[in-house]
C-alpha cells in the first residue's frame, strides 16, 4: 500500500511541476509580448529621422549679416523640427561648389565652428549658379540612406543667379523627388525674388517651395514644421 501510494503522490508532484513551468512559460511570453507592443507603440509616436540638405551663397553680394540670418534660419529649423534623428550636409558655393561638412547634430549649436570657418569667414567671387546646389541637392535626396525620410533642403542665397534655365531644369528634377518634402530659399532680395521664383517653378507646382525674404523667416520655418508634422499624421 505504501509504495503504490507513494507512486501516486510522486505522479502528481510531477503533474504540478509541469503545469507550474508551463504557466511560467506563458506568463513570460505575456510580458515579452507586452514588452515589445510597448515598444513598438513607441517607435510608432516617435519623429521620424529628418535629412537637411544646406547650401550656403557665400559671392560677394553676400553680407555676413545675411550669412548670419541665413546660419540663424538653419538652426531654428534644426531644432525646431523634432526629429528621431537629424542629418545635415552643408555646401558652401557662388561659381563653383564645395562640401563643407556631413554631421548628425542633436542641436544646431553643434554646428557653429562650421558656420565660422567654413560659411561665414569665407568670401567667393562674383557670379552666383544655383544650379549647382540644386545639382548637388538631386544626388544627396537620392542617396540610399536617405531613402523613405523626409527631406528638407534650403538654398541660401539673396536668389541672384547667373543660370536661370540650368536652374530651372535641376528643379524639376527635384519636384518629381518623392521624398523631397521642402526645398527652402531666402534670405531672397526683392530685386531678385520674382526671377528665382520663375526659375523654382516646379517646385512651386509641387507644394515644395518655400521662399523668404529678410523679415518674414519666422513663416517660412513655421510652414515647414507644420507641413512635416502633417505629413507624419
Amino acid at each position: 500500500m505504501s509504495r503504490y501510494g507513494s507512486g501516486s503522490r510522486h505522479s502528481g508532484d510531477s503533474e504540478g511541476n509541469v503545469w507550474t513551468l508551463v504557466a511560467g512559460a506563458i506568463a513570460f511570453l505575456v510580458i515579452i509580448g507586452g514588452i515589445g507592443w510597448a515598444v513598438w507603440s513607441w517607435m510608432q509616436n516617435q519623429p521620424p529621422a529628418v535629412v537637411f540638405g544646406a547650401a550656403y551663397d557665400v559671392s560677394k553680394t553676400m553680407k555676413e549679416v545675411e550669412k548670419r540670418r541665413a546660419v540663424g534660419v538653419m538652426g531654428q529649423l534644426i531644432d525646431q523640427i523634432p526629429a528621431r534623428q537629424r542629418r545635415v550636409k552643408t555646401y558652401r558655393y557662388a561659381e563653383v561648389i564645395r562640401e563643407v561638412s556631413d554631421n548628425t547634430p542633436r542641436k544646431s549649436h553643434e554646428l557653429n565652428a562650421v558656420y565660422e570657418k567654413m560659411i561665414l569667414e569665407y568670401i567667393g567671387n562674383w557670379g552666383t549658379h544655383q544650379s549647382l546646389p540644386l545639382k548637388q541637392f538631386t544626388t544627396f535626396a537620392g542617396e540610399a540612406t536617405n531613402k523613405g525620410k523626409p527631406i528638407v533642403l534650403c538654398l541660401f542665397t539673396d536668389g541672384e543667379d547667373h543660370s536661370p534655365q540650368e536652374t530651372r531644369k535641376v528643379a524639376e528634377q527635384l519636384a518629381q523627388m518623392s521624398d523631397v518634402k521642402y526645398v527652402v530659399v531666402g534670405p531672397l532680395k526683392e530685386q531678385f525674388r520674382l526671377r528665382i521664383q520663375q526659375s523654382l517653378q516646379p517646385l512651386k507646382d509641387a507644394g515644395k517651395l518655400v521662399l523668404f525674404g529678410e523679415n518674414d523667416a519666422g513663416r517660412a520655418i513655421e510652414e515647414v514644421r507644420t507641413g512635416l508634422k502633417n505629413h507624419r499624421s
